[in-house]
């Protein structure tokens, strides 16, 4: 139990990231207050680094990377973008890999 006294506010610590929670108050011994769910931000992480191709062919090319140094966030998939010279951007989605075929 964290004791808090003569405030009515105070910092809920150590929460998980994208994470929903129930809050609720109470004066000692009163009835608790009418709860407020909140959801806590996602932690993003940074850029992936090291990109590199490899295998390039007249119609194909293979790209490679390293995930993010700061190990924050979790990642569920990489978005890979290209552009061709006056074209428009073209998005490619990677799960579960650090390499691709275009």
């Amino acid at each position: 139990l964290h004791e808090v006294q003569n405030t009515t506010s105070t910092e809920l610590t150590s929460l998980k990231p994208d994470t929903n929670y129930t809050i609720r108050v109470r004066a000692k011994f009163g009835d608790y207050s009418s709860p407020i769910t909140i959801q806590t931000l996602d932690i993003i992480p940074s850029h992936p680094i090291g990109l590199k191709a490899d295998n390039v062919s007249s119609t194909y090319v293979t790209i490679s990377w390293q995930p993010p140094d700061d190990k924050e966030g979790f990642i569920t998939e990489y978005q890979v973008s290209y552009t061709k010279s006056g074209g428009n951007e073209q998005l490619y989605k990677v799960q579960d890999t650090t390499s691709t075929e275009l």
